[in-house]
Parts: C-alpha cells; structure tokens; sequence
C-alpha cells in the first residue's frame, strides 16, 4: 500500500519570492509533493528566493525533517538562492540545527517576517 502524502501548503509568488503558507503536519511524501510545487512555480531564469510561513500551523514528522532538508537541495538547483523561514524560536531552532546547518545556502529563521524579507530581498538585490 502507498503511503499518502500528508500536509497542506498555499504559494504565492510575488516576483522572484515564492511564498510558503504550510499547514498540519508533513510526512516525507508531502514534503517532496510541495518541492515539486515550488520547482514548478520558480522562475524559469533561476535567482529566486524561498519565504517559509509555518509559524504555528505545521509540523514535521521524523521523517520530514530529512525531506525537508532533501527538499531544500533540490530547490537550490533548480535556482533558489536563500530560504526565509517565520517560526517560532523553539521550533526555528530545531530546525535550524537539523535543518539548515551545513546545507549551504543562506538562511534567517525566525518570528520578524520584516527582518526576514529584507534579508531575501538583499540576497535577491545581489543577483
């Protein structure tokens, strides 16, 4: 039996930053099922930025936190340049310790969606 793909997303693409609004909890399945989304919705040229708004509304399981980062390099090559992320600090944490720690992009993660965005757009500004 396959296993079903699990969380919720809405993007939104303002110019060169495609917007994440997840919700519920990802298993690995959702999680390559939304890579596929934002691959799809970049921009053809590359240079394109990733903004995360999970705040409090999405989860991981054990086997998304893996996805996610796997998420995360395929998104790289296919053009993104940065990921934002607005969580909260204990959960940003953790993710940014699983996550983002050596992955080799930049990255801001945490509750000021203004400083986030201006860190995007500079990084943006610079390509």
């Amino acid at each position: 039996m396959p296993i079903v793909a699990h969380g919720n997303y809405r993007l939104l693409i303002e110019g060169r930053i495609i917007h994440n609004y997840p919700v519920g909890g990802f298993n690995a399945e959702g999680i390559m099922h939304l890579a596929d989304d934002i691959a799809a919705a970049a921009p053809p040229t590359g240079h394109w930025v990733l903004f995360e708004h999970p705040k409090s509304d999405a989860g991981l399981t054990p086997d998304g936190v893996e996805a996610i980062r796997m998420m995360y390099e395929i998104l790289m090559e296919r053009g993104c340049l940065a990921i934002g992320m607005e969580v909260g600090m204990v959960f940003g944490a953790v993710l940014q310790r699983d996550v983002f720690n050596g992955l080799g992009i930049p990255s801001m993660v945490g509750e000021d969606e203004v400083a986030i965005e201006a860190f995007l757009t500079r990084i943006l500004d610079d390509h």
